[in-house]
């Protein structure tokens, strides 16, 4: 049994045990009644003995035993029963009956000890009265002769009185048991049956069940109880759904940072991460990592000197990842919880910082390597120029200053043109629908004159109309730039212009027939300044922007630059653009 059942019925057994010990009481108590009351009986009828004695024995001494019958038949109609008898154990004279129908009273035990000379009290069944009667018998010596008196009364009044005591009793323990029985029952369905249902409630709601409906009883001492508990799980159910949220928003923000977070505790063993640290240092958030793991041997050494000193520190690691260089800046401090050491690293990539750092000192070296070659020649020109009187210098010359001028412009004017498409946003969709076919036919128009000045032709292979939402002014210029392109670099005799569709996309190709292109030069083909043959590309006055123009126009629109291509095979710089 439970312990909460023991203390429901400790009480109707305390009850039962009250009970029953009131009624061993009163058991008790009716025991010693009945004792007393047959003492004080005993008393009585000893002296009304003496009384008799004292007035029969003058009778005896004159042996009037007539006169000793009438004061027996002048007793009669008490209770009180006078009998003398004599020393052969016959009866002389007795209150209730002539003495002559009673039998030999010699052997009864009260009368036994009186003719032995001593007086003597009994209790038993009279036969002749068919009643249990209280005897007490004394001796009475006269006349040299011995004779027996005997009082006595019955004991049916204090049997009556007994009687109706047990009989009390009796419904006394009926109706105690009818208590205990009502209280057990009442415990049972009001107390115990809902205590049982609430406790069951209460162990799913423990057990993270807060949809559990707690029953209310319709009455009883638990009805309170359970109201309030409900209001308490309810309450309960609105702030953890609150603290969950909460929990939620920030473990959100948590792996939303793009700063990489750990926590570690003292011995390297990870506590807590976040996305962008797995991302950064390359492990799995759904296993355990250790920070000896992370293969950058001065982290883990700063990391443990922290640990040791409990100074911070924030440093710039540099590693190589599979060939790429790494650069994170890293935070090291020392935190405390429940006494435990624990340290805390926030990581902060600066890879793509540091190559647009690189990039940015690579471009300016670039524009100053290419402005300074045409304006060292404009430099040598003019000075030359002005040193000379022969005509036919100063013709070659002036074609010279022209030249690189007209270089330097057209360099100036693809930067100016890039900086501006940098800046320019990418494309969600534009009010202006365009056919790319019609974009074709006006390259091929503007760009066919000089195509043929250079030895080539330009064909229209297939030439849909698909329409896209864009710039056309856009992706005209990045045509004509890539037709260019050809039309100097590839050494071929064919340049075919395409509009197809793959998919959901619309693809602008623009295909010659020349030396091709090496793979190792696909990757960085549409970086800024960027040449297969250098010296070869100055001479032919590219200014190396060109395809980085066409890669920009496409981010613009949503789309991308590719190249296919391969040595004396051609190559195919397609512009992928969604429909």
């Amino acid at each position: 049994m439970k312990k909460r059942d023991s203390l429901l019925f400790s009480l109707p057994l305390l009850a039962t045990v009250l009970i029953a010990a009131f009624a061993a009481f009163l058991y008790w108590q009716i025991a010693k009644f009945e004792e007393g009351y047959l003492f004080d009986a005993k008393n009585n009828i000893a002296q009304e003995a003496q009384l008799a004695a004292a007035v029969i024995t003058p009778m005896l001494q004159n042996n009037d035993f007539a006169q000793i019958k009438q004061f027996c038949d002048s007793v009669k109609g008490h209770t009180l029963r006078l009998t003398l008898i004599d020393d052969t154990g016959k009866v002389v004279a007795d209150t209730k009956e002539n003495s002559g129908i009673f039998d030999n009273h010699k052997d009864r035990s009260e009368v036994k000890k009186a003719l032995e000379g001593e007086a003597a009290s009994t209790i038993r069944y009279s036969s002749s009265l068919n009643q249990k009667m209280i005897y007490h018998a004394m001796p009475v010596d006269c006349n040299g002769k011995r004779y027996v008196l005997r009082s006595a009364i019955p004991t049916a009044e204090v049997g009556r009185i007994i009687d109706i005591s047990r009989l009390n009793m009796f419904w006394a323990l009926l109706f105690g048991a009818e208590i205990v029985l009502f209280l057990t029952i009442y415990i049972v369905k009001a107390v115990r049956k809902p205590l049982i249902n609430l406790q069951q409630s209460v162990e799913d709601i423990a057990a993270g069940n807060l949809d559990k409906v707690i029953e209310i009883p319709p009455d009883g001492i638990i009805r309170d109880l359970a109201i309030d508990i409900a209001k308490m799980t309810e309450q309960l159910k609105n702030q953890l759904t609150q603290v969950t949220f909460e929990r939620n928003e920030r473990e959100a923000l948590f792996n939303t940072m793009s700063e990489g977070v750990l926590l570690f505790k003292s011995d390297g063993s990870l506590i807590r991460t976040n996305n962008a640290a797995a991302e950064l240092l390359k492990f799995d958030r759904n296993k355990s990592f250790h920070l000896n793991r992370c293969h950058i041997p001065e982290l883990v050494e700063e990391a443990q000197k922290t640990i040791k000193s409990e100074e911070s520190f924030e440093k710039e690691f540099f590693f190589d990842r599979n060939g790429q260089n790494i650069s994170l800046w890293i935070k090291g401090s020392i935190l405390y919880k429940n006494g435990e050491k624990r340290l805390l690293l926030t990581v902060t990539d600066l890879t793509n910082l540091r190559k647009l750092e690189s990039f940015r000192a690579d471009f300016i070296a670039n524009v100053s390597h290419e402005i300074k070659t045409p304006l060292t020649c404009i430099s040598g020109a003019a000075e030359a120029l002005e040193e000379t009187n022969n005509p036919e210098n100063r013709a070659k010359l002036t074609a010279m200053l022209k030249k690189h001028t007209e270089r330097l412009n057209n360099l100036v004017k693809d930067i100016l043109n890039l900086a501006r498409l940098e800046k320019s946003p990418r494309k969600e969709s534009t009010s202006e629908k365009i056919v790319l076919n019609s974009v074709v036919d006006n390259v091929i128009d503007i760009e066919t004159d000089h195509a043929k000045e250079c030895g080539f032709e330009l064909k229209v292979a297939d030439n849909l109309p698909l329409t896209v939402s864009g710039d056309a002014d856009l992706l005209e210029q990045a045509l004509i730039n890539l037709v260019e392109n050809a039309l100097r670099y590839s050494n071929g005799k064919n340049i075919t212009l395409s509009v197809t569709q793959e998919g959901a996309n619309a693809i602008l190709t623009v295909k010659d027939d020349g030396i091709g292109i090496a793979l190792e030069h696909h990757d960085r083909l549409f970086e800024r300044f960027y040449r297969v043959d250098k010296s070869r590309s100055r001479e032919l006055g590219g200014t190396g922007l060109g395809l980085a123009i066409v890669k920009h126009i496409a981010l613009i629109h949503n789309g991308k630059a590719e190249i296919i291509s391969n040595p004396d095979a051609g190559a195919e710089f397609r512009i992928i653009l969604p429909l």
